[in-house]
């Protein structure tokens, strides 16, 4: 795993399509998508697994795509570790920004309702 439970837990709660973030989280995470159900489930979080999930086995990530966005012939997962780890680390930076803008925002809103 690349993210905390904690990380994942909000990353999930702040996407518009749940659906699709547990595919990415698994995806990013390098692990199953019934993991993430499980470190949501443990979250207290009642994500529902599709029906179909049941029955299709779970797709392999293609390295040789992530691969190929790194300019490389031949994964390096090396590399790809690294790239998902600065993209997570990102990810965060962007998360915290984000909660800085609706604190603006939500200061602004009382800010109006007071005047």
């Amino acid at each position: 795993m690349q993210m905390q439970n904690e990380e994942i837990v909000r990353s999930y709660r702040q996407a518009k399509r749940k659906r699709e973030q547990i595919t990415i989280l698994a995806q990013l995470n390098a692990c199953t998508e019934d993991q993430i159900y499980e470190i949501l489930h443990a979250a207290g979080l009642n994500a529902k697994r599709p029906k179909h999930a049941a029955k299709a086995p779970a797709k392999p990530i293609k390295a040789n795509t992530a691969a190929e966005l790194l300019g490389q012939e031949k994964p390096d997962f090396t590399a790809l570790s690294a790239r998902v780890s600065f993209l997570v680390a990102r990810r965060r930076e962007i998360d915290k920004e984000m909660q800085e803008l609706r604190a603006a925002m939500q200061e602004l809103i009382d800010n109006m309702a007071d005047a």
